[in-house]
């Protein structure tokens, strides 16, 4: 088949049809909020950033503190310890 300038025209008026279509159903779908909402979504997703930045810290403070010389050493001895933890609270 060959593509004129009238098939190849209408093609693409065909794809951005559906590309409208899309879009549509794409806003329809989002819900919308109350302002309260919209705050309280934005706080939350503050405090992720947060708990993100205080995790890092911790896994910092946590390899510096093990006398152990690698990550893997260190990961080794945790794991003793929480074997050891687990035994004592058993007893």
């Amino acid at each position: 088949m060959k593509i004129t300038k009238k098939v190849f025209k209408k093609m693409i008026r065909e794809e951005l049809a559906k590309n409208d279509n899309v879009e549509e159903e794409k806003e329809e779908v989002m819900p919308s909020y109350s302002d309260y909402e919209a705050e309280d979504l934005s706080s939350d997703e503050q405090m992720i950033v947060l708990l993100k930045d205080i995790v890092a810290q911790l896994k910092v403070l946590n390899y510096a503190m093990t006398p152990a010389k690698t990550a893997g050493a260190s990961a080794g001895e945790k794991t003793r310890a929480s074997y050891t933890v687990a035994e004592s609270e058993e007893k």
